[in-house]
């Protein structure tokens, strides 16, 4: 038996890791073996008592049961040997019913739990229903035909002698199966949770092996990251605001010193959390291969020469790998500050006005239509006050329509706000940015640079 229930499932079987759906296999190939094997014992009994319309109804049923397996082994489709099983259950009781003359014997209550049971555990709710129509239509029939008819309403003039005398030991056949159904049932339920609570122990081992990694990787981009005390140095009167999507973040703000000029910047790489890491560990290693080792320091010049070796370093990447950028380059004896920008743009504020200096609409790395960058010179102020940032605010969502923040209100969030000291003024905008987000997901890395001057 083994070796033909192998032959018939064994690879139908290999084929899905569901329990669910595993039992449901073997539940259905064992019913369709069952009823043939039942079909041979009755076969027997009806041929010697010469019970003929049983014998046609059982012929068919064995008939029902061989195309079962037909299925199971040729399409491997469950659902359809299911509803094969199901259909002839219900043409076999109805004509049982019929031929009996509406006798109770064929509607034994445990026929039609193991029928409801089947439809629900093999088809589903909906199956469960029809079953349950079809039971409800044969009870109502047999209780009219007893109580109001009196046994001529399903009486179609078939003799005594073709019908099936009730044996009780039959009731042990519809018991037996509804015992194995729900014993299947319980077993494969139990198997299902005790797969699921190993599965989630893995995951959450999995999970906490990636997340220990992340955390880790948060430190070291953290430790390449500018040190506060070196911006305190550089830039006294400067706040940075740094508020991951993730663990980690694809933005990050650059300060780096050269022959009395400071070099400073905010940049948004391609992507957030580890990918986005990724991107700007090597967008800082080219930052500073070319002001150290190439010694350009003209805004533009950088960009230009980061944007072909952003390209040669993502060779075969995608479109837009690279990143968006503010970069600054300021002169602390002349207070000349140059500024060159891919995407995001630098906001200046002096004499109460603010002054957008736009950025070129590409990015540093592969573009399509690359021009060279533009340079801008300022002459700053004592009072000016330069704001740098990526695109992180701006397009988060909230609010009370939950709609983006936009740079609208970005703009007039800075000029509202640019006198007060930079701790106030970085505490400003986390706080708006936390009420404004709310209960919304963070879409994105968000990095601010200001600096008074």
């Amino acid at each position: 038996m083994e070796k033909l229930r192998n032959w018939f499932i064994g690879d139908y079987l290999a084929k899905t890791d569901n329990v669910f759906e595993q039992a449901k296999i073997t539940l259905t190939y064992n019913f369709a073996i069952f009823f043939m094997l039942q079909a041979a014992v009755m076969y027997i009994n009806v041929i010697a008592n010469h019970l003929w319309y049983h014998f046609y109804l059982i012929s068919l049923g064995w008939l029902s049961m061989s195309f079962m397996l037909y299925i199971i082994k040729t399409r491997q489709n469950i659902k359809m040997a299911s509803i094969i099983w199901l259909c002839q259950f219900i043409f076999i009781g109805s004509g049982n019913m019929i031929i009996q003359g509406g006798g109770k014997d064929m509607m034994s209550g445990f026929w039609i739990i193991v029928e409801l049971l089947f439809a629900y555990f093999t088809l589903g709710g909906k199956w469960a229903i029809v079953a349950l129509v079809h039971v409800l239509l044969m009870m109502s029939a047999t209780i009219l035909n007893e109580t109001i008819f009196h046994g001529t309403l399903l009486d179609i003039g078939i003799p005594d002698n073709q019908k099936m005398s009730a044996e009780p030991v039959f009731t042990l056949i519809p018991f037996t199966l509804c015992v194995y159904i729900i014993t299947r049932f319980v077993r494969t339920r139990n198997t299902a949770e005790n797969l699921v609570s190993e599965q989630k122990i893995q995951l959450e081992e999995k999970n906490k092996e990636t997340t220990d990694s992340i955390n880790y990787a948060k430190y070291i981009q953290k430790a390449i990251l500018p040190a506060d005390e070196f911006i305190s140095s550089q830039l006294p009167q400067s706040f940075v605001v740094y508020l991951p999507k993730s663990i980690v973040s694809g933005d990050f703000y650059w300060v780096q010193e050269k022959d009395g000029q400071l070099f400073f910047a905010v940049c948004d790489c391609t992507g957030h959390g580890v990918p986005g890491a990724m991107m700007s560990v090597i967008a800082q290693n080219i930052l500073n291969r070319v002001i150290f080792m190439l010694e350009l320091t003209k805004p533009a010049d950088i960009l230009d020469k980061a944007s072909q070796l952003m390209e040669d370093t993502l060779a075969g990447g995608q479109m837009r790998d690279g990143m968006d950028i503010a970069l600054c380059v300021l002169d602390k004896k002349t207070n000349i500050l140059q500024y060159a920008g891919a995407g995001n743009s630098l906001y200046l504020i002096s004499n109460k006005e603010l002054k957008e200096f736009k950025a070129n609409k590409q990015p540093v790395g592969k573009f399509e239509m690359k021009v060279p960058f533009t340079n801008h010179e300022i002459k700053l102020q004592k009072g000016d006050a330069v704001y740098l940032f990526s695109d992180g605010m701006a397009d988060q969502f909230g609010g009370p329509d939950a709609k983006k923040f936009k740079y609208k209100s970005l703009k007039e969030l800075f000029l509202a706000n640019y006198k007060k000291l930079p701790e106030e003024q970085k505490k400003i905008i986390i706080d708006t940015f936390t009420k404004w987000k709310g209960n919304l997901e963070q879409i994105d890395d968000v990095c601010i640079m200001g600096i008074s001057i």
